[in-house]
């Protein structure tokens, strides 16, 4: 997209009307009358009858109305943006916070784990976030940034590629991660602040209270929105049994066993309604799906605009040609256009 261009000093287009006039009164009462000088005789001068100087001081005029109109146009201070740059209106800031304990590990997101599951849903949301900056969250007994607020989405895709279920020590605690999240959005600027948590568990860990922590995002103005994940009831877990093969080797073996599903609802929707946020149960790959694009309906996109900067002037380009005119206006009129007294 080529850059626009853009008049520094406008307030000088008045001139363009001055000189369109005074080229008009110029013309009007020196063209068409021949100046005229008494000699004794005619003999002393020889008379082209045929001759006039009309073309010539035609030629003159045009040109003095084109230096004056070159100069008009330098005074204007016509630029050109050199550069393009992003500027983001203030629009959305939003984490993503997902849950990387032990129990991320149930097949209830077939053919993937939830984690694994939670993570293709993620990257489709985020790639529909155009203009919005997200940041990452992930907890465990633990919490931390695994990416701060940001455009780069194609980065935060690949960190969010790098979260594994083992990357920080085994629990839930909830509490630490919306208060990571709000330490996050906190100082933002935009005029929506979310935060979007998915779990499947109990918060058992950590040193702040889930309704302790959702009272400090209230205080900020971030609307959380919680995804409690799972199937009601009974979830399938892979665990490994070590076997023993010939000559006492051990190896480990995957096997699955059905275990209840532990996941604190009536918490999770205390959190989201005191935030004015809304609870979703993400019980499949599917629901997960249609439960960030209920989100991404009810969060609209943050709106992107274009802005230019490290504009040139263009004046020289005006200047430079009406100096050469005005050389060459002299040269005529002193040489071929030149009049005899």
């Amino acid at each position: 997209m080529e850059s626009p261009l853009r008049i520094a000093n406008p307030i000088f287009l008045i001139l363009f009307p001055v000189v369109l006039i005074i080229a008009f009164l110029y013309a009007k009462n020196r063209i068409g009358k021949e100046p005229t000088l008494r000699f004794s005789s005619l003999s002393l001068l020889r008379v082209d009858a045929g001759t006039s100087s009309l073309p010539r001081r035609m030629c003159l005029l045009a040109i003095r109305i084109l230096i004056l109109l070159l100069l008009g146009i330098a005074l204007l201070r016509p630029q050109k943006g050199e550069g393009i740059e992003e500027l983001r209106d203030k629009g959305i800031d939003l984490i993503l916070a997902l849950d990387v304990s032990g129990s991320m590990k149930a097949l209830d997101f077939l053919p993937k784990n939830r984690l694994e599951g939670a993570k293709e849903a993620s990257k489709v949301f985020i790639k529909r976030r155009k203009g919005d900056r997200i940041g990452l969250v992930v907890f465990g007994a633990q919490s931390y940034t695994q990416c701060p607020l940001t455009l780069d989405h194609d980065q935060l895709i690949r960190l969010l590629d790098e979260v594994h279920i083992g990357m920080i020590e085994d629990g839930t605690a909830i509490g630490l991660a919306i208060a990571s999240a709000v330490n996050r959005l906190k100082n933002s600027e935009a005029q929506t602040k979310v935060l979007v948590l998915l779990t499947d568990g109990i918060n058992n860990a950590g040193e702040i209270e889930p309704m302790a922590a959702a009272q400090l995002a209230k205080y900020f103005g971030i609307k959380v929105y919680t995804l409690g994940a799972g199937k009601t009831g009974m979830s399938l877990y892979p665990v490994e049994e070590e076997t023993s093969r010939p000559k006492d080797a051990l190896l480990s073996e995957e096997k699955y066993v059905r275990v209840q599903n532990q996941l604190d609802e009536s918490s999770l929707k205390a959190i989201a309604s005191s935030t004015g946020g809304r609870y979703f149960r993400v019980e499949d790959k599917l629901s997960l799906e249609r439960t960030f694009q209920e989100i991404d309906t009810l969060e609209k996109v943050g709106i992107t605009t274009r802005r230019y900067k490290n504009y040139i002037d263009l004046f020289p380009f005006f200047v430079w040609p009406a100096i050469g005119l005005l050389g060459i206006e002299m040269m005529l009129r002193n040489t071929l256009f030149m009049k005899i007294p």
